[in-house]
């Protein structure tokens, strides 16, 4: 097992009988991304090309807007990948996320995407069902983008909350090759003392 020796600490971030596992996680998230890369730009550009054609009927800019923003979080997703692709390839070795500010701004943009995620869907779905109930009603673009801005705005507090209230920081898993979010604890010696094989 590999491991990085400081005087205080052995930090271990190799696990043994693991390669063939990482490198096949690390094709499955290449797979991934260079599907979701190019056809959520290619979505993001139809969308984008679409929106003035569609901005004088309510109901069609409003489903536009929603296409247009579930792009957007999908190629953010498919982007935080490839730091993981790069740390499996490396037998989970920290690599990027060894540097303490990219493992933060990681680890807070990947608590909320998921989120925003599931929120967008939550709202396609709820405003398919009322157009289904009521086909006459005139959906809003302005209060759609008024209720996504309002929970960005809640994911970034509910997020960046615990790092001022808790004392808590972000910190490499190897297990999952992710940054998490710690609480109570002191966990900086890892981005200071580990290193890549």
């Amino acid at each position: 097992m590999e491991s990085n020796t400081t005087n205080e600490t052995t930090v271990e971030y190799h696990i043994p009988g693991a390669g063939f596992a990482n490198y096949f996680f690390a094709v499955i998230y290449i797979l991934c991304s260079m599907i979701g890369v190019p056809c959520n730009i290619l979505s993001l550009m139809f969308f984008l090309n679409t929106a003035s054609k569609v901005s004088s009927v309510a109901n069609k800019a409003f489903f536009n807007t929603i296409y247009l923003l579930t792009s957007i979080v999908d190629i953010l997703v498919c982007g935080t990948l490839l730091p993981v692709i790069v740390s499996f390839v490396e037998q989970r070795a920290p690599a990027w996320f060894a540097e303490k500010v990219f493992c933060y701004a990681w680890g807070f943009l990947w608590e909320m995407l998921p989120f925003m995620s599931v929120y967008l869907v939550g709202i396609m779905s709820i405003s398919r069902t009322v157009i289904l109930l009521k086909p006459l009603l005139q959906l809003n673009r302005k209060a759609l983008i008024a209720a996504v801005v309002l929970y960005v705005v809640f994911l970034i507090g509910r997020t960046a909350l615990p790092l001022f209230t808790r004392d808590a920081t972000y910190e490499y898993w190897i297990s999952e090759v992710y940054c998490y979010e710690m609480a109570g604890a002191d966990w900086s010696y890892k981005f200071n003392s580990i290193s890549r094989s």
